[in-house]
């Protein structure tokens, strides 16, 4: 059996929120993720590939989690699944750890190992926008030398 993927847990969300809240910050989790996937070149196969996967997400999280009847059924389902320890948390660690990295070494101004751990976070679909800066400031950083 596969994972069970914790919608709350990936799009930071708070179990007492309700669906017109849930809809409201998965919406924009989209709209975050239209303005990366405009960002991102088109020879990048792996990263648009990530992203489709991360859009068929929060489509499904909205689908889901944005009507009363099928949120009660998952959050029924995602409470056995973390009784039985079914649920896959791994994917928001790979993230932090990720950019932990990426900071880590843009402050030991190891540039180069700081741009691949921010694209790594990327990879592991990363809110936020801190891996582009760590990434942009590593290179400007890089040419500067």
């Amino acid at each position: 059996m596969a994972a069970f993927i914790d919608y709350y847990e990936m799009f930071e969300l708070d179990r007492s929120m309700t669906e017109k809240e849930l809809k409201g910050k998965l919406k924009k989790w989209s709209a975050d993720l239209t303005n990366k996937e405009g960002t991102t070149p088109v020879d990048d196969v792996v990263t648009r590939q990530e992203q489709r996967e991360l859009r068929k997400h929060i489509m499904d999280a909205i689908r889901i989690l944005g009507k009363t009847d099928s949120r009660k059924k998952y959050d029924a389902q995602l409470d056995e699944a973390v009784q039985t320890g079914n649920v896959n948390h791994a994917k928001v660690q790979e993230v932090k750890d990720a950019l932990e990295r990426a900071r880590r070494f843009f402050e030991q101004q190891k540039y180069e190992q700081a741009m691949a751990a921010a694209k790594e976070a990327l990879e592991h679909h990363a809110n936020t926008d801190e891996p582009y800066e760590i990434i942009s400031r590593s290179q400007f950083m890089l040419e500067r030398v």
